[in-house]
């Protein structure tokens, strides 16, 4: 089994555990992420190491919204529009997060500044 292939696995597994297929809207959103794994194993992209590595984070940071909101959803926290919103709206904003701690080592100051100006 390639890398490819026990990614989208493990992303099928998840998907099966919480019954996807009960909440339509999060299902599309799974058929989204597992499209977008396969497309990048399978484009001959002409974009550099950054651009790729930049668009697998992107997909990192909506794989880890989509399991941490479904387990809202299921757990009847939160209603599933509000969880695939939540979802499209955060994603590029905790992939940047995502960059920083990894980087900095430490929540940044960007994102401590973005949820200041929310909490206010």
């Amino acid at each position: 089994m390639d890398m490819k292939d026990s990614i989208v696995r493990e992303l099928d597994s998840f998907a099966s555990q919480n019954d996807i297929l009960r909440y339509s809207d999060l299902y599309e959103v799974y058929l989204d992420l597992r499209r977008s794994i396969e497309c990048i194993f399978l484009l001959k992209s002409d974009k550099n190491a950054v651009e790729t590595t930049l668009h697998c984070l992107k997909i990192e940071s909506k794989v880890q919204l989509f399991i941490f909101y479904l387990k809202q959803v299921k757990n009847g926290e939160l209603k599933e529009y509000e969880a695939v919103k939540a979802i499209s709206d955060d994603y590029e904003v905790y992939c940047m997060e995502m960059i920083n701690t990894d980087l900095i080592g430490d929540i940044s100051i960007f994102f401590k500044k973005n949820k200041e100006a929310e909490e206010s």
